[in-house]
């Protein structure tokens, strides 16, 4: 049966751009490739921001080394709606070599408490102006890193060796029959995934995607993994705005 659902996977690449050896690849080292590709092109906007693909890989290396100099493993949080920099965020951490789960500032402050414990969360990135309007982060003893402050100097590319089969994300069902929990997903398991949705939705490059969905769900992700490796664009928009 397995081998039967891969084969699928397999034949999805005549659906999208991706290259034969995705199975080989992290999701931060197929987006390097993406960038290489598209370096000039749009890749997230927000209703403040737009960034390109050389862009927002500079943001995303900018990050990376922050949290690498934090000396941060495992884990990390999340804690940003829907914009442009919770996808720096997203893929910041995973290049840095840590496993993300993202956590809606719109959830009930006892759920993503919950999260951020359950989750054993090595660090959070959020926002200066979230942390002053939540108390979630209280006696919550772990670094915490504001993106929007983060060092001038922090310039510097990493590279973390990142193994297909290591940790990529984190995922809390919605407790909707009972306490949530939390499904850990690997760069290869997301990246099987993609070849699944192209099934359904055949991204290219000259694509802008509308995002929507709470960040903590998994449709959020498949959404900013798949537009960021078709060379389309994401276009977040914060629901709890309008």
């Amino acid at each position: 049966m397995t081998g039967h659902f891969l084969r699928i996977a397999h034949n999805s690449l005549n659906h999208c751009p991706l290259d034969t050896d995705y199975l080989e690849c992290s999701l931060p080292a197929y987006f390097e490739r993406v960038v290489e590709r598209h370096s000039a092109k749009l890749a997230i906007a927000d209703d403040d921001v737009q960034f390109t693909y050389q862009q927002a890989h500079q943001k995303v290396g900018k990050l990376a080394s922050a949290i690498w100099t934090a000396r941060v493993s495992g884990v990390v949080a999340v804690y940003l709606p829907n914009c442009a920099d919770m996808v720096i965020a997203f893929w910041g951490i995973m290049k840095a070599g840590c496993a993300v789960v993202l956590i809606d500032p719109a959830l009930p402050e006892e759920r993503c408490r919950f999260m951020l414990e359950d989750a054993r969360a090595a660090a959070v990135i959020t926002r200066s102006d979230l942390i002053e309007t939540t108390q979630a982060f209280d006696h919550f003893d772990v670094p915490i890193l504001r993106i929007d402050q983060l060092p001038m100097k922090s310039d510097e590319t990493i590279s973390m060796q990142v193994h297909v089969n290591d940790p990529a994300t984190l995922v809390y069902t919605s407790g909707s029959t009972g306490q949530p929990k939390g499904i850990m997903h690997s760069h290869k398991a997301w990246m099987t995934s993609i070849a699944y949705v192209a099934l359904c939705e055949r991204y290219v490059p000259e694509d802008r995607i509308a995002q929507v969905y709470s960040p903590s769900s998994a449709a959020s992700i498949i959404g900013v993994v798949y537009a960021l490796l078709t060379g389309a664009s994401i276009h977040m928009f914060d629901a709890n705005k309008y």
